[in-house]
């Protein structure tokens, strides 16, 4: 029986300046093995670039929205998050500061817990 990683869809704003690059590959890297992600600023190469972020949230399994101060003045968080809810697609909210700190074992956790 194969196993299938679910497709986790990181919603953020880089609004406030606590969301970088560097950070996003860090998540990256803690979601690695656990999940097939999508982060807009990693992953996104289309010339639509709008088309592609609802284009994989529509595929996505989870929704990871990493809570900092900015993250509900966001239109673009607004919309994915609203569309999210439209299609039923389960959100998690983690505070950027949890989050840095978590294990990967604990997020798996959560995760698992949120798609079942």
């Amino acid at each position: 029986m194969k196993i299938t990683k679910p497709k986790i869809f990181v919603s953020y704003t880089v609004a406030d300046g606590v969301i970088t690059f560097d950070i996003l590959l860090e998540i990256e890297k803690l979601l690695f093995g656990i999940s097939n992600t999508f982060i807009d600023l990693l992953h996104n190469d289309s010339i639509n670039k709008q088309s592609r972020v609802m284009f994989e949230l529509k595929k996505s399994d989870l929704v990871l929205l990493i809570k900092t101060k900015e993250i509900y003045n966001s239109e673009w968080v607004k919309k994915e998050i609203s569309f999210a809810q439209e299609i039923n697609i389960p959100i998690i909210e983690i505070d950027f500061q949890k989050l840095i700190n978590i294990d990967q074992n604990t997020l798996f956790q959560t995760i698992a817990s949120a798609i079942n």
